[in-house]
């Protein structure tokens, strides 16, 4: 039900595509590193490595700029984990547009580059 929804939020909002969807923690870490999105929208509960410790690791890898995960519940995120957590309910167009805007840009000396359009991945139990 939530990769549905992920993805008719992604289609709604302009300049967003998703890219990939993974069913487990382990295989959103290898889809993200295969597709270096820009953003992740992850569920905390995923089977397997757990959505926080699969976010752990795909921001470790440099696989993406922005992890976004998702909860029904309230979510307190490690201190280690740069990371933004949202209820599910709250994953709007708009909300998507908001996070990637207030995104930390990247560092002028850095080699990655922002795209102008984010791309996106589902990675959802």
């Amino acid at each position: 039900m939530f990769r549905s929804l992920a993805r008719r939020v992604i289609a709604a909002t302009p300049g967003f595509d998703a890219v990939g969807e993974a069913g487990c923690g382990a295989d959103a870490v290898a889809l993200a590193a295969e597709l270096r999105p820009d953003i992740v929208l992850m569920d905390v509960r995923m089977p397997g490595l757990s959505g926080i410790e699969a976010g752990r690791r795909i921001l470790r890898d440099g696989s993406t700029q922005l992890l976004v995960l998702l909860s029904t519940d309230v979510v307190t995120l490690p201190p280690d984990l740069a990371a933004t957590a949202i209820h599910k309910e709250q994953l709007r167009p708009a909300t998507l547009r908001r996070l990637w805007d207030d995104a930390p840009q990247p560092a002028a000396e850095s080699t990655i580059a922002r795209r102008a359009e984010p791309s996106s991945t589902i990675a959802t139990p």
